[in-house]
Formats: C-alpha cells, structure tokens, sequence
C-alpha cells in the first residue's frame, strides 16, 4: 500500500458518524437519495432486464434490489444495482 492510501484509509476508519458536520451528513442523504433512484429508473430499461434475468437464474437471495421485487444474492444485488444506477448515463 502508498503512504497515500494509508493515510486516506486510516483517515477513513478513524470517522465517526457524530463528527462529520451536518451539511456533509445532508449531502450524503441526497446521493444516496439519487443513486437509488436511478437504480429504480434504470431497472425498466431493457439490458436491466436482461441482467436481472440472467442474475435470477443463480437462484434467490435474500437482498432487496430496488425497482424490482427479485431478491439477489449480495455480489448479485451490488452489481445489479451499480448496472441499473449506471444505465440511464
């Protein structure tokens, strides 16, 4: 590891959520707030679909994916979600 990363990932696993100021919780809240919403309009589009199907064919997990009412598997559900959160891009 760089003296870089070190430094950023000790930085990172040193925060404390009641520490970071409240415009930086807020706009944390609004990216997230936006990132599901494009994985919920990006799961209509048709490779979405396509994705979801194939993802399906491994069987269900327990994660909730939003815009569908399938259930992944947690690697299945994050790169779905990642794909459907990209597609309208």
């Amino acid at each position: 590891m760089t003296k870089t990363t070190e430094r950023l990932a000790r930085w990172v696993s040193s925060l404390r959520y009641e520490s970071l100021p409240s415009e930086v919780i807020g706009k944390a809240k609004l990216c997230l707030a936006d990132s599901i919403s494009c994985m919920v309009g990006g799961a209509d589009l048709v490779p979405s679909k396509t994705l979801l199907k194939v993802l399906c064919r491994s069987g269900q997990g327990s994660v909730a994916v939003p815009g569908v009412s399938a259930r992944l598997g947690l690697l299945d559900a994050a790169y779905y979600g990642a794909q459907t959160a990209n597609a309208l891009d």
